[in-house]
């Protein structure tokens, strides 16, 4: 069964939603995952082996490392993940959830 990661809310622009002049509380697994993708090592100082850093893979014509290094990640930060998919499009699809 997958466990509810609940954090604080942020907007679509990831700054802290302040909705009713207080902050709220909201399911985040999607915000994780997309923490992790988007950060690369060394960007969060308390864990500096933490993100992938999808930036480093754009020249790659090879897409399996970066799918490797997105399910290492997921796993490393305790999710149970059955499947990465980078579609054509450039988006990337996660079947992951916290466990």
């Amino acid at each position: 069964m997958a466990k509810q990661m609940i954090d604080i809310k942020v907007g679509s622009d990831l700054d802290l939603d302040f909705t009713g002049s207080d902050l709220s509380y909201t399911e985040s697994t999607v915000v994780h995952q997309e923490d992790l993708i988007v950060c690369g090592s060394g960007d969060f100082k308390e864990n500096p082996q933490v993100g992938v850093g999808v930036w480093d893979f754009m020249d790659s014509e090879d897409t399996s490392d970066l799918i490797r290094e997105i399910s290492l990640q997921f796993a490393g930060d305790g999710m149970n993940v059955v499947g990465i998919v980078l579609q054509p499009s450039g988006v990337i699809s996660s079947n992951a959830f916290y466990v």
